[in-house]
């Protein structure tokens, strides 16, 4: 019997060990994780099944009611940014994951506000709160993501498209869905590319 509690204790400070700081994984609601650049704070958890997390040096606190999708180009490359953050490996752990998990739980929801020249000033994202791949993806890798993404800017035939105005940027919250099938794309597209090396 003494060698199943020391068992049991080796377990559990093995556990205890390899939790990271780094990652969402096991945190809760108003937790902030740590990486050497950044730090987000967990800002929501949708019915409990949705995880919701934010830089924690975003300001903007105004209350978007209506939430408009990204254009199809701005989208594509949200899968593009997402697909160079990733390994290989974790790009291979994240196509096995979201086929077993019904989209877009498996997927990454980005939600975006806009400054007044229609580019990404603040990023929230969401995922799944389950078994997401992105539950242990290190903050640093999401901050990555982030600068890249507020890179891009709406184009003026894309606000067009939208019906959109300035004054849209302070009601409106965008989004865009980064999935499996749109990492599978950009991977068999770099796969056609000469000198991609991935």
């Amino acid at each position: 019997m003494r060698i199943f509690y020391l068992l049991l204790l080796l377990v559990s400070l093995t556990e205890v060990l390899n939790a990271r700081d780094d990652v969402f994984r096991g945190k809760n609601v108003g937790d902030v994780v740590k990486g050497k650049n950044v730090a987000y704070r967990i800002v929501d958890k949708y019915l409990n099944y949705f995880v919701l997390v934010r830089n924690v040096n975003d300001r903007d606190t105004v209350q978007r009611e209506e939430e408009v999708f990204l254009p199809e180009r701005v989208d594509s490359l949200m899968d593009v940014i997402v697909y160079e953050q990733l390994t290989p490996k974790e790009l291979s752990r994240f196509m096995k994951r979201s086929k077993d998990v019904a989209a877009p739980a498996g997927g990454l929801i980005i939600y975006c506000l806009l400054n007044e020249d229609f580019k990404m000033k603040e990023v929230i994202f969401s995922f799944g709160n389950d078994s997401s791949f992105w539950l242990d993806l290190p903050v640093d890798r999401f901050y990555e993501i982030e600068k890249r993404l507020k890179e891009l800017q709406l184009t003026p035939a894309e606000r067009e498209n939208l019906d959109l105005t300035k004054n849209d940027v302070y009601t409106k919250c965008f989004s865009g869905h980064v999935s499996d099938i749109g990492l599978e794309a950009v991977r068999k597209a770099k796969s056609r590319a000469p000198g991609e090396n991935k």
